[in-house]
């Protein structure tokens, strides 16, 4: 089976995400995509909601995608999670599967400073541009996907909620938005 790889804190999780993982999954590129929570992060230094309640909202933000497949793997493994460890884990566990990693233009360009960087680039990398990140250069393995720019992060829905913005909820789902304001998250 042909799988991409979606990795990220999703602190919380919006509809840019979402946007990019229908994007692909109508450009046929994959059988599934596994979208794969990183409980912690070693590239992300701010406060995170608890694993479970973002891996909660994953849950809802992609409950109709029948090809989407959310991941609790990283839970199970040491923190910080690490892209390379991950990959080695998946490839021994589901060896039958050929995996590829799907990330943004802002990550991409900051591959050279991961952990086992070299093992990682060896994986087919599917791109999606992200504003004001230009790749210049590619491996051989990556590929730029022809999607439009994604401008919505999870900074900036963050610091709606602390500034206690209403039009916040246009940036998520709208029953993310209920079980964030239920939760009291952000």
């Amino acid at each position: 089976m042909n799988i991409g790889l979606f990795f990220g804190t999703f602190n919380p999780v919006h509809l840019g995400h979402i946007k990019i993982i229908s994007n692909i999954l109508q450009k046929k590129l994959f059988d599934q995509i596994w979208i794969i929570l990183s409980p912690r992060s070693p590239h992300k230094k701010y406060n995170l909601v608890d694993k479970n309640e973002r891996f909660h909202m994953l849950e809802i933000a992609f409950a109709n995608y029948k090809k989407v497949i959310v991941s609790d793997v990283e839970f199970y493994l040491n923190e910080p999670n690490y892209t390379a460890i991950t990959l080695d884990y998946l490839k021994n566990k589901y060896s039958k599967n050929n995996f590829s990693i799907i990330m943004g233009s802002d990550s991409y360009l900051t591959l050279g400073s991961w952990l086992r960087a070299k093992d990682v680039q060896k994986n087919k990398i599917y791109i999606y541009p992200r504003k004001d990140y230009i790749i210049k250069n590619l491996d051989r393995n990556a590929i730029i996907l022809d999607l439009d720019e994604m401008e919505i992060s999870s900074t900036l829905i963050r610091d709606k909620f602390q500034k206690r913005v209403k039009d916040v909820v246009k940036y998520l789902n709208y029953d993310v938005f209920k079980y964030i304001k239920r939760k009291k998250l952000y």
